[in-house]
This record gives structure tokens, sequence and C-alpha cells, in this order.
């Protein structure tokens, strides 16, 4: 997946990836690694919700620095509950 940004909006949110229906276990451990660059040095949000109601975060909130020079992120996190809300 390559996501390439030509009209950059004014929230973090507005650039987004996600992939809905992946089969999540609360209290089970997943890793998400990714390689991402920037043209200009940025900050990316990453994180893991459920994909529909209050969005409810799941275990994976995390700030990372994204440059000009391609980096490997490597993120793990403890699946949180994943009760409807």
């Amino acid at each position: 997946l390559t996501l390439v940004n030509t009209r950059p909006g004014t929230e973090d949110w507005h650039l987004q990836a996600f992939r809905a229906g992946v089969p999540l276990r609360a209290g089970a451990r997943y890793q998400l690694e990714f390689a991402a660059r920037s043209a200009e040095i940025r900050g990316l949000l990453v994180y893991a919700t459920r994909d529909a109601g209050d969005f409810a975060n799941l275990g994976l909130l995390r700030g990372l620095p994204v440059s000009a020079e391609w980096t490997t992120h490597r993120l793990e996190f403890t699946c949180g509950p994943l009760g409807g809300g």
C-alpha cells in the first residue's frame, strides 16, 4: 500500500489508511510493521480503533517522527476490549 498526499489537510486525520475486518482478539498481542517517509519532517499518528460506533482505541496510539529517509517502524500492542460502543 502506498499513500501519496498531494494536497495536505490541516488535521492529522485528513490522510488515513485503514483495514477493516481484521479478526482481533481482546488480550492478544499484535505487531504492526510499515515503512514511511515524507518530503517534509512531520509527525505520524498510528492507532488501532473499532471501525464503527465510538471508534474506541484498542490499545495502540503512538506518535512517530517521519523524515525524508525511509524508516521501518514496528509497533506492538495488546488488544483492548472489543465490546461495542
